[in-house]
């Protein structure tokens, strides 16, 4: 399976990686460590404890990530009601 048919296969935006990151090798070294990344457990941690602070800036950091690599299907939910995206800090 190439990177192309892998962003088809989760709905990524591709062509929108390809036009922002040099080359892809480079999405692909990342995207990979994405798999290693700790946003979403510490999400969930912090969602458990009820920590309002550490799951703002861990949902922050996840949209931002997925955004950056054209993970569409991942950071396009993270909005909110209205469709703006999420701005201020608990």
């Amino acid at each position: 399976m190439t990177l192309e048919q892998v962003y088809a296969a989760i709905g990524g935006d591709y062509k929108g990686v390809m036009e922002r990151l040099p080359s892809a090798d480079f999405v692909r070294r990342f995207a990979l460590k994405f798999l290693q990344d700790d946003s979403f457990p510490n999400l969930k941690k912090a969602l458990e404890e009820k920590d309002a602070p550490t799951a703002f800036r861990a949902a922050h950091t996840l949209k931002g990530v997925c955004q950056n690599l054209g993970f569409d299907a991942l950071y396009v939910p993270v909005q909110c009601p209205d469709g703006s995206p999420p701005r201020r800090q608990p």
